[in-house]
């Protein structure tokens, strides 16, 4: 005699030990219970199955032949029976399916060798002195602003053919006018050096050069001499 059961997520549990039932067409059941009695002289299946829309199916089967089925407790006439063909096939499947084999045993897990001990590391040598560093030389002075603003003063001069030499050399920039050795310059030019080195009402540049004798008188805020 032999007696089968099959539980949720179609699995059939036999005398033999467990077996999985694979998914086919037709129905697909959320959860799936089967009896199996067979004594050698009949087979008699009772399962109980529900699918994903919460649809309770029971049906009996002896020797093949469907002889009860309900669907969410209404029994079904007999005579509706052929309408649910695939549904008792789907059952028959499972009920049928072969077992599956046992999962082998894990072997033993090999022992790990014996990690070989730490060879000793060398002793370092020790680092040599740095040599001193050579001093640095000292950096040279910066020349007085003055010196900066005269400079490119004269070097505008020069550039507007304002003058050739620059000794003798005499000039004086401020808010009331732009003369050089002693000719006062054109309101053109004098707007243009004014815009150029003046800033406020108080500035002005004095600068007299006369055989090797220099005089310089500056007020100024202006900027930079390297952005002039």
């Amino acid at each position: 005699m032999e007696k089968t059961v099959l539980s949720i997520g179609l699995i059939a549990l036999v005398a033999a030990g467990p077996r999985v039932i694979a998914q086919s067409s037709g129905h697909s059941f959320s959860a799936l219970t089967i009896n199996i009695h067979d004594d050698g002289h009949g087979r008699t299946i009772k399962a109980e199955a529900s699918d994903e829309k919460g649809n309770v199916y029971v049906m009996k089967e002896v020797d093949d032949k469907v002889v009860e089925f309900s669907i969410n407790g209404k029994a079904i006439a007999k005579e509706n029976y052929s309408n649910y063909v695939d549904l008792f096939d789907r059952i028959d499947d499972c009920a049928d399916a072969p077992p599956v084999p046992p999962v082998p045993p894990i072997p033993p897990i090999p022992a790990v060798a014996a990690i070989p001990p730490v060879p000793a590391v060398e002793t370092v040598p020790p680092v040599p002195p740095v040599p001193p560093v050579p001093p640095v030389p000292p950096v040279p002075p910066v020349p007085p602003m003055s010196d900066y603003y005269i400079r490119h003063i004269i070097r505008d001069l020069r550039h507007d053919n304002i003058i050739t030499d620059t000794d003798p050399l005499k000039f004086t920039l401020n808010n009331d006018g732009f003369s050089v050795n002693g000719e006062k310059q054109p309101e053109e030019v004098f707007k243009r050096y004014k815009a150029k080195y003046l800033d406020r009402p108080t500035d002005h540049f004095i600068y007299e050069r006369r055989g090797g004798s220099t005089h310089t008188e500056i007020s100024t805020d202006k900027k930079a001499p390297e952005e002039i």
